[in-house]
């Protein structure tokens, strides 16, 4: 059922490039089946290598926590730009890029705000949000984890995104200049 939202593509674009194949994680396509899970446990450890692999730049270690054809959407936190990275392949080249003048760190799970998803019927993932800080600036990212056939959890899509510049706070409230 969800396959249909997302057909296998062979689309070319007009510099001759062709687009990669792009399908959602589907249960039957990851090949596996899923039983009572612990979404808040999974997530838990999921994250906590996550955050692990990111505090040593390690690159290599925070890819292979992610699927193969597996998503980074940045939004100005550490790109300063609108950015989305598909595959491992070009996520590696994005974090090679960034991660060593971002500077990212302090990354705390939201444990309020894991859930186990299911948006369709052949379709499941545990989303997870979190907050970080980079040199710049404080900001929230979300992950959605996919069940694996090797009995591991792998991103399927990580999203981070600029909530605060430091040392400019949001005129809001007390800080507001009224004219």
């Amino acid at each position: 059922f969800a396959h249909a939202l997302f057909p296998m593509s062979n689309e070319v674009l007009q510099n001759g490039d062709k687009l990669a194949e792009r399908f959602l994680p589907t249960i039957d396509r990851l090949g596996v089946e899923i039983g009572e899970v612990d979404a808040e446990d999974i997530a838990t450890k999921w994250f906590e290598n996550f955050a692990k692999h990111v505090a040593e730049k390690d690159v290599a270690s925070i890819t292979s926590l992610m699927l193969d054809f597996g998503f980074w959407r940045d939004i100005i936190a550490l790109t300063w730009d609108y950015r989305t990275f598909e595959g491992t392949t070009h996520v590696t080249k994005f974090l090679s890029n960034v991660l060593p003048a971002a500077n990212l760190g302090a990354l705390s799970l939201k444990k309020d705000f894991v859930s186990l998803d299911k948006p369709y019927p052949d379709l499941v993932w545990i989303k997870g949000r979190f907050s970080f800080e980079t040199t710049t600036g404080i900001g929230t990212g979300v992950f959605r984890i996919v069940p694996t056939a090797a009995g591991a959890w792998k991103a399927y899509t990580i999203f981070t995104t600029l909530e605060e510049i430091k040392g400019h706070p949001e005129r809001i409230g007390s800080l507001r200049q009224y004219a």
